[in-house]
């Protein structure tokens, strides 16, 4: 393959692992520069399917790619599990859990359930998180909400 071919192979992989396609008008940018030999030789490496042109490995890979379902990446929860969870695991009484499940699924729900820059992987294991760093203040506003009800 000759260094001008092996420029726009590697751009047409580049394209077909962004947009998992490569359109006949996209193909005609890339090739532009090349000869007639030099586009024959691409042609013959490339297959076409559904107005898509590929580099057949990587449609192989892409396809294996998604067919696996990513094990780790958790369903969202809605606020009643949520609520559920944290007065029957961690002893919350309705109203403190019904505002903390609130809080919780508001900033994550904001954030598309993302963590730093990852998907969230278990939304119970966050709500431990946020207890750590937060039941001390949802007692002290429990407190002082009860202090003043008084």
């Amino acid at each position: 393959m000759s260094d001008a071919v092996h420029v726009v192979y590697d751009r047409i992989m580049c394209e077909q692992v962004r947009s998992q396609c490569v359109t006949k008008q996209q193909l005609d940018v890339f090739i532009r520069s090349l000869n007639e030999e030099q586009k024959n030789e691409l042609l013959t490496i490339l297959f076409v399917g559904d107005g898509c042109y590929g580099i057949p490995w990587v449609h192989k890979s892409l396809s294996k790619k998604k067919k696996l379902p990513d094990k780790n990446i958790c369903q969202k929860p809605e606020k009643s599990e949520i609520i559920f969870y944290l007065t029957n695991e961690k002893n919350f009484d309705e109203f403190t859990a019904q505002g903390f499940a609130d809080q919780f699924w508001n900033f994550y729900e904001q954030k598309n359930w993302m963590v730093g820059k990852n998907k969230m992987t278990n939304w119970k294991s966050a709500v431990a998180l946020w207890l750590r760093t937060f039941k001390p203040k949802i007692n002290e506003s429990y407190s002082a909400f009860t202090r003043g009800s008084r």
